[in-house]
């Protein structure tokens, strides 16, 4: 089992898997996907247009994407009415932030970012 090319054959394997789980995701997807192109122009930067949740879309079919316009805002504050989408909205930032770091489609139909270190939201806690 310490057989070094063996080792390394599945490993190659277990990434192609990846790759492969990556696609598969895509297609069944019933809204646009994208990869995302990634910039180095600055480190604060996220841009998508039509990105919509994974889950919360598949099962609302009246789900509204959003275009998510990041661009060197080091800080954004996101307001609006209770129950506007605020949480799920920032949630989905995180998440397609996430997915096209790795190298996954993101639910966009355009995508462009930086690669992120970190990514905070702060939301209520319900009260007990």
């Amino acid at each position: 089992l310490r057989d070094l090319p063996f080792i390394g054959a599945i490993d190659a394997v277990g990434k192609l898997d990846e790759l492969m789980s990556f696609i598969a995701y895509a297609k069944a997807t019933p809204h646009p996907t994208a990869l995302p192109q990634i910039t180095r122009d600055t480190p604060h930067y996220f841009l998508a247009k039509d990105m919509t949740n994974t889950i919360q879309s598949k099962n609302n079919p009246s789900y509204v994407p959003n275009d998510v316009n990041l661009v060197d805002a080091k800080l954004t504050l996101i307001t609006g009415p209770n129950s506007g989408g605020k949480t799920t909205f920032c949630k989905t930032v995180v998440q397609e932030q996430l997915k096209g770091q790795i190298g996954c489609y993101v639910n966009a139909s355009r995508a462009k970012m930086a690669i992120a270190d970190r990514r905070f939201s702060i939301q209520q806690l319900p009260k007990v």
